[in-house]
């Protein structure tokens, strides 16, 4: 099997290991994840408009001058657009499910639910919010980023009771963000410096795992 591909299918299952890790760590924590996820065509629907707010922030961000999201942006080019973008379509609707279902099930339905019922509302999303953004740690802007997408998607499982909701919402968000930046986005090349000195970019560079939910999960 070629490394490229072998490499793909390691960041999937580090993704999809999210979801094994939040089954256990529930389990020892007496969090009961399954009653709090409920599947219908609503559900589908409505984690889908959620993904808006997020993509339209996203947009926002990258067309922004301050330069630390330009520095972001740079990275970006560097790490994540070459190393997605030799990946199928079906590879990134995979790896963005994974990072949907594993990632929520892990920070809003075992950290967020545990320390709600011992803390409060207020401090389970700030601190699943929080751990979500230092787990999505590249820069300090892309951190920030993470942690206010996971406010929002704590938001979402508060208002809707359901953690499918924002499954759906960060599953959508991370396939179409993918697909827009590999497919026709910028093409994976850099800004050397921020006067715009044009330079390759760095194929070897390799995302966090849990890097490409934290532009998510």
């Amino acid at each position: 099997m070629p490394a490229a591909r072998r490499s793909r299918y390691v960041f999937i299952a580090l993704e999809a290991g999210c979801a094994l890790l939040a089954v256990g760590l529930g389990w020892l924590l007496g969090v009961d994840l399954w009653k709090r996820v409920d599947w219908s065509p609503k559900v589908l629907a409505l984690g889908t408009f959620g993904a808006v707010p997020i993509l339209l922030v996203a947009a926002g961000v990258a067309r922004s001058n301050w330069t630390p999201i330009r520095r972001l942006m740079r990275l970006v080019d560097e790490l994540i657009v070459p190393f997605f973008g030799g990946w199928s379509v079906w590879e990134m609707a995979l790896v963005s499910a994974a990072a949907g279902v594993g990632e929520e099930l892990l920070f809003r339905g075992v950290l967020q639910s545990f320390v709600e019922e011992r803390l409060g509302v207020v401090a389970a999303i700030t601190i699943a919010s929080v751990v979500f953004g230092l787990a999505h740690y590249l820069t300090t802007a892309y951190a920030a980023l993470a942690l206010m997408i996971g406010v929002y998607l704590g938001w979402l499982y508060l208002v809707t009771g359901n953690l499918a909701v924002p499954m759906v919402a960060h599953g959508v968000y991370d396939f179409l963000a993918l697909v827009w930046l590999t497919r026709f986005g910028k093409a994976p090349r850099v800004v050397s410096d921020l006067r715009g000195e044009m330079e390759p970019a760095n194929e070897k560079g390799v995302p966090t795992p849990f890097g490409e939910s934290g532009r998510h999960s």
